[in-house]
């Protein structure tokens, strides 16, 4: 390993802190780009050129501090470690903090070293209510500082392979993303497919809710529902936040093959089809298929496309549906049971299920092994920037 002081922060940049304006509407909408954790984890190790919200002047000099374009600015708060080099004069709130540049240095090496210490930065965070980097720890934060000609070679030698690495990402992330609509395209198909030379039927002839809660009973497995992978065991979903015993008493039981219905998240696709005996959120909907109706029919049914179109219809909440700004919005059963939907023969149910079924589990598999890769590609990226900012790997211009 190459030699290189580590000195604070402070020795290479101002560290300048942020904040919000009040909500008049002169401190809003203008010229400076107002940047918040979320806008930062967008583009987290590159480049700032817009943010979702912006301020006037005005809002700048009331309630925020902007850097110069040429900066960096960090999230130091929920979470810490997001980093991104600003490209114009960039403002931001109080879950970030700004660096600017007091020495001559090359700012792209250190957007990747801070990138990459981010776990590093993280643990350097204090507080009871929430975790947060101050100015002063972030100030007295060590950095690795080579000679200007070694920075400039490894940000260039980054840039390079870093670039490289990117683009597969991009391939990758394509894949999936191809794959899901995909997805989409099979449950479409599995509707067209209901619908010919068939008449419709009303939902609720085919399914009817059941509201019959835990009590004092041993509980049977806590169930969820992923907006991806239907009804999945809780803690899968929820692997931090598992409810105390004594608040599962008014949960709702429900059997294998009842179709679960988030009411809250239903129309982006959380519906699912139990597997098991289990217990589910009293703000779930239970929903038990009829005989003649074939409980995986009506779970690929449920998540299509066209039955989300359905379900966007029938929002309910504070807000207008036909403004789009439903808030907290609401899928009623009620509402639901009255939507058409296609039923052909049971026959044909089940064989359209069961091509659905083998089409998505190639799907998900083919999927799965993507993720991995990606998680792998992404690891290697974040060693080989460690290395490089470390001198670690022997890039010649470095020397």
């Amino acid at each position: 390993m190459t030699d290189w002081p580590a000195l604070p922060v402070r020795r290479m940049f101002a560290v300048v802190n942020g904040g919000t304006p009040t909500a008049e509407d002169a401190n809003w909408g203008g010229d400076v780009q107002w940047a918040t954790p979320v806008d930062l984890a967008q583009v987290n190790g590159g480049v700032l050129t817009a943010t979702e919200r912006t301020l006037t002047e005005e809002g700048l000099r009331n309630g925020s501090r902007a850097v110069p374009s040429g900066s960096l600015v960090l999230s130091t708060r929920a979470p810490i470690g997001y980093v991104a080099e600003s490209s114009v004069q960039t403002a931001f709130n109080q879950g970030c903090r700004g660096l600017v540049p007091v020495v001559p240095l090359v700012l792209r090496y250190f957007r990747y070293q801070l990138w990459s210490l981010a776990d590093r930065l993280e643990a350097w965070g204090q507080g009871s209510t929430f975790v947060e980097l101050s100015g002063d720890a972030l100030a007295a934060f060590p950095l690795v500082v080579p000679p200007a000609v070694a920075q400039l070679a490894i940000a260039e030698y980054l840039d390079r392979e870093t670039g490289r690495i990117e683009a597969l990402l991009v391939t990758k992330r394509r894949m999936v993303a191809l794959l899901d609509e995909r997805r989409h395209s099979a449950r479409e198909t599995l509707v067209a497919e209901g619908w010919r030379d068939v008449p419709g039927t009303r939902l609720g002839y085919l399914m009817r809710e059941i509201d019959e809660r835990l009590g004092s009973s041993d509980p049977p497995p806590l169930l969820s529902v992923s907006i991806h992978h239907g009804v999945i065991p809780f803690v899968e979903a929820n692997p931090d936040r598992v409810p105390r015993a004594d608040d599962l008493g008014n949960y709702k039981r429900c059997e294998p093959n009842d179709i679960i219905l988030n009411r809250m998240r239903a129309f982006q696709g959380g519906v699912g089809r139990a597997t098991v005996a289990g217990i589910v959120s009293p703000d779930y909907a239970v929903l038990r298929p009829s005989s003649d109706a074939s409980p995986a029919y009506l779970n690929h049914l449920l998540r299509s496309p066209w039955f989300v179109g359905q379900m966007e219809k029938l929002l309910r909440g504070i807000g207008g549906v036909e403004q789009g700004n439903v808030r907290t919005p609401r899928v009623n059963w009620d509402d639901l049971r009255t939507v058409i939907v296609p039923f052909p023969s049971f026959g044909t149910q089940v064989r359209l299920a069961e091509q659905l079924d083998l089409q998505l589990s190639h799907s998900w598999r083919t999927q799965r092994v993507i993720e991995r890769q990606i998680a792998t590609i992404q690891e290697r990226r974040r060693a080989l920037i460690a290395a490089a900012i470390t001198g670690q790997i022997d890039i010649p211009e470095a020397a």
